[in-house]
């Protein structure tokens, strides 16, 4: 007995997850903003987080995987995120998606493909699906944005796909509005 109680702890330790939750500083006023998804799939829910004078960093786990951390800094970082529902209650059913990138809010952009790094566009898988859960790097997509100073909106346009993930990608489209 004394010896399964060790191993249940030292598996413990070695299956611990990066705390990817420090997503902490201003907020942007919120409540204005106006968030329009297209498509927005079924069975699920989309939010948006929008957090001020941040930057994306890349970092690697312990086990080299790759993850989006936030920190200090002079952009917008905007955080999509879809959860999906847990069908039939199953306790490892349920499954999102997130989609990280940062911009400048006095900036119109239009980027295709490999200049999507530009703004550090990050997708991540969460499920309980070995082969494709993590983080990638989006170099396969558009991003269109337009912004006004006369009346203090930005418009943003994304299309991406993540071939690693395949048919198992939910969201491939965001048109996201903010007042």
């Amino acid at each position: 007995m004394k010896y399964i109680t060790i191993l249940f702890l030292l598996a413990m330790q070695t299956c611990k997850t990066t705390d990817n939750s420090n997503f902490t500083g201003k907020l942007m006023n919120t409540d204005n903003a106006k968030l329009q998804v297209v498509d927005c799939p079924k069975n699920g829910t989309c939010t948006l987080k929008i957090l001020k004078n941040k930057e994306i960093r890349l970092q690697k786990d312990g086990i080299g995987k790759m993850y989006p951390k936030i920190v200090a800094g002079n952009n917008i970082v905007v955080i999509y995120t879809f959860k999906k529902g847990n069908p039939n209650g199953y306790q490892d059913g349920n499954e999102s998606e997130t989609i990280h990138f940062e911009i400048k809010s006095d900036t119109s952009e239009k980027l295709v493909n490999e200049d999507l790094k530009k703004i550090n566009l990050i997708f991540g898988k969460h499920c309980f699906c070995r082969d494709i859960s993590g983080y990638y790097v989006v170099n396969t997509g558009s991003f269109i944005m337009k912004s006004s100073k006369k009346n203090d909106k930005i418009e943003l346009f994304l299309d991406f796909s993540i071939p690693e993930v395949g048919d198992r990608q939910y969201v491939k489209t965001v048109a996201l509005e903010l007042n």
